[in-house]
């Protein structure tokens, strides 16, 4: 199996642009790493568009379209890029060793800005549903 740590970033979105990044490669930590990645290359909203559209891309081709879900897609690249606002300019590998939380508690994260209840609404899958407790800074805009 292919780690995504063993490729250079432009690799890895090649690899995930090209659907060829095994799908059990493709981990949560995978996820964060294309959000930044795409994040270091455009603003906010553009970044969650091509994060949107890989993730959808990268499911369907995997036999798996029903797994992608809108809102905790979008939810989750606001906390990439909250985080990167406080460490500018360092790597993946180095943002990920600076908030560990965004691998191993990425539901509390999440929580902070969500009810559970609301994160569990069928319609987030499809359907941007913005947070009920703490919003995002900047807003994320309607995709």
């Amino acid at each position: 199996m292919t780690d995504h740590w063993t490729l250079s970033d432009d690799a890895f979105l090649q690899s995930i642009q090209t659907r060829t990044l095994p799908a059990t490669a493709f981990t949560h930590e995978a996820h964060l790493r294309l959000a930044f990645i795409c994040l270091e290359q455009a603003p906010l909203s553009e970044a969650s568009e091509q994060v949107c559209a890989l993730i959808r891309q990268f499911a369907a081709a995997n036999g798996a379209p029903d797994k992608f879900h809108l809102t905790l897609t979008l939810a989750c690249v606001q906390v990439v890029a909250h985080f990167m606002t406080r460490m500018p300019g360092g790597s993946f590998a180095a943002l990920m060793e600076a908030f560990p939380a965004m691998k191993t508690d990425m539901p509390d994260l999440l929580h902070r800005h969500y009810r559970p209840e609301r994160l569990a609404l069928k319609e987030g899958k499809t359907a941007y549903i913005a947070p009920d407790l703490l919003l995002f800074a900047p807003a994320l805009p309607i995709v």
